[in-house]
């Protein structure tokens, strides 16, 4: 669930910049967010093992 001010700015990005494509609105968001003093963590991942085929 993405709390309602989080849901505001990226309204508010998305309508600054309706042309942006979405890995750009994510990082205008995030810099927004930060700006608001939101500290934004990435989730750690496994690293993915690929293998031979």
């Amino acid at each position: 669930m993405i709390p309602d001010a989080v849901t505001a700015v990226i309204a508010a990005v998305m309508t600054r910049h309706p042309a942006a494509s979405p890995e750009v609105l994510a990082r205008l968001v995030v810099a927004e967010l930060r700006t608001l003093g939101w500290h934004i963590t990435p989730k750690p991942h496994p690293p993915v093992h690929q293998t031979a085929a």
